[in-house]
């Protein structure tokens, strides 16, 4: 979801010469690292609790360092879309279009990992989404 609001914003920016976007692409690869990085984790198997405890710390720091990463950049485009700028052609307002349903997704998304992973909350079938790109599909 992320890599969507970024890319969309780096080409919205680029669209009305704004700065502070050109390095999008090292952006999306530090956040696809975090979130590999995250993924990756288990949790432990061992009988000790201290080991169980640890594994679950290290989980937890590096899904808060993810969303932290996602929230950042989610926060700098929001205030790229706030410049208010003419949308001067149609694929300049399609572009801002996008970005805010990128970031409701992404903030969404943000919402239900906190919830499941850092709160061991279940999250209920009908609120999962299973494709942003084609939202009527539901997979059971």
């Amino acid at each position: 979801m992320i890599r969507k609001v970024i890319q969309c914003t780096a080409d919205y920016a680029e669209h009305h010469q704004l700065g502070g976007w050109w390095q999008s692409l090292f952006t999306v690869r530090q956040i696809k690292k975090a979130y590999r990085q995250a993924q990756c984790l288990r949790p432990s198997t061992s009988k000790d609790p201290k080991k169980r405890h640890q594994q679950s710390q290290m989980i937890h720091r590096a899904y808060r360092g993810y969303i932290r990463l996602c929230e950042k950049f989610i926060n700098k485009s929001q205030q790229t879309l706030a410049m208010k700028l003419p949308h001067q052609s149609l694929t300049s307002l399609t572009l801002f279009l996008e970005i805010e349903g990128f970031i409701a997704h992404a903030q969404r998304q943000i919402d239900q990992i906190e919830c499941r992973v850092l709160n061991d909350e279940k999250i209920p079938h009908q609120e999962k989404v299973f494709s942003i790109f084609q939202p009527q599909i539901v997979l059971r």
